[in-house]
């Protein structure tokens, strides 16, 4: 017959068995547990820094499409009285990569909570910039393509002279007026958006590289060498 001593002995060895067991079921949860969050930690920084470089994309492409109009283009004639006339055709690109702002939410902080609305409006500069290219390559068309418009084609050249009408003139001029300040008004807009951009996100992921201006265009001042 067992004694109430052994029996007592016997429950609290079980006890003790099923005590182990249930603190290590939860430390090997708890374990998990843990490594799943700093796997989904990684995961969402992962995101939000390939979000981050999206948007320097885009950005630095719009940079490189409207220093290649200003270089190209606008800067040769920039100073002359007769810009207006002066310039012919431009040659334009449909393509845009637009800035998935949704995705920059999380850069909504304390000493960021302009950048989202720094990115919309230089995004929108952009392409008001090239709404103005358009407009006046219509304008441009239109007179080029009125009888009478262009005369005294040089046999050597193929090159005419226009013969222009005062409203033709003036539409020219305020179009080409136009074009020249929204295309500033883009780069700059552009510019201060990438800057504004790549402060954040050093601030956010101080130990990861972002891209640079000088992938563009020419180093600006304290952003030359390592990124």
């Amino acid at each position: 017959m067992i004694s109430c001593e052994s029996l007592l002995r016997g429950i609290a060895h079980l006890s003790g068995e099923a005590i182990a067991a249930t603190v290590g079921a939860f430390a090997g949860a708890g374990a998990a547990f843990a490594l799943q969050m700093v796997h989904e930690k990684r995961l969402k920084a992962d995101k939000e820094y390939a979000a981050i470089i999206n948007a320097q994309h885009s950005l630095l492409f719009m940079l490189k499409i409207l220093t290649g109009v200003q270089n190209q283009h606008l800067d040769a004639e920039k100073s002359h009285p007769d810009r207006h006339i002066r310039l012919t055709e431009f040659l334009t690109t449909e393509k845009h990569v637009g800035i998935d702002l949704a995705s920059l939410n999380f850069l909504f902080r304390p000493n960021m909570r302009e950048l989202i609305s720094r990115c919309f409006y230089a995004e929108r500069s952009f392409l008001n910039a090239f709404d103005s290219l358009r407009d006046r390559n219509a304008v441009w068309k239109a007179i080029r393509a009125r009888p009478g418009a262009v005369s005294e084609i040089s046999p050597k050249t193929g090159i005419g002279t226009l013969s222009l009408t005062n409203e033709e003139i003036r539409q020219l001029k305020s179009f080409t007026d136009q074009l020249y300040r929204s295309v500033e008004v883009a780069l700059s807009l552009c510019n201060d958006a990438f800057t504004d951009l790549r402060r954040c996100a050093k601030m956010a992921f101080p130990e990861r590289n972002f891209l640079k201006r000088d992938m563009v265009m020419k180093p600006v001042p304290n952003e030359s060498g390592p990124v």
